[in-house]
């Protein structure tokens, strides 16, 4: 049977009954605004697929607020996608370089808290990487991904990589008493 729902999405049923979509460009942008006004006026969410990157990101943000970890690190990983994917899109808003560094980093927190410390060095040094060609202040957001990037090295037992770390992040913020409190005890873990 046809849902009222699949066909205002533009799909059609095909053979064994499954549901493709029909949509053109125009037609999946004229979606998406739709759903981001009905949101915008306290609506319901729209559909995945037609919310943007900025909605994703928020809708991770709030996950993380929650503790909902590994809601957010999906979340934050769709608005990664969904921002890179915009860029191909004529007019369609793009957070660009410093956003996606931005959810890289929160990413990085969601995956030290879950002790996926892998995936945390992997994701906040892409952020670092890529923050290194970003125009603008970039030091808090640097300041953060090297303090989680250093935990995470320490959990790892790569104190040497972490000292660096915290070198790096005391250059920064050279009054961050945490920090300079860390760094003393991957020093005397050096020393050991």
């Amino acid at each position: 049977t046809r849902r009222s729902s699949d066909l205002k999405m533009g799909r059609k049923p095909v053979v064994g009954g499954n549901w493709k979509c029909n949509l053109d460009a125009a037609g999946a942008k004229a979606l998406a605004e739709e759903a981001i006004a009905a949101r915008a006026s306290g609506g319901a969410k729209p559909p995945v697929g037609t919310r943007s990157a900025a909605q994703l990101k928020l809708d991770a943000d709030a996950a993380f607020k929650e503790a909902r970890l590994g809601r957010a690190v999906s979340l934050y990983g769709k608005a990664l996608k969904a921002d890179s994917a915009a860029e191909w899109m004529e007019g369609a808003a793009v957070g660009g370089l410093f956003f996606r560094c931005q959810c890289l980093a929160n990413r990085s927190a969601c995956h030290l808290k879950l002790h996926a410390f892998g995936a945390c060095l992997d994701d906040a040094g892409a952020a670092l990487a890529a923050l290194a060609a970003a125009p603008g202040d970039t030091q808090p957001l640097t300041l953060k991904l090297l303090a989680r990037r250093g935990m995470a090295l320490c959990q790892l037992a790569r104190y040497e990589d972490a000292k660096v770390d915290y070198e790096r992040a005391l250059a920064i913020d050279p009054g961050n008493a945490q920090l300079q409190k860390d760094l003393a005890t991957i020093a005397a873990m050096l020393s050991k």
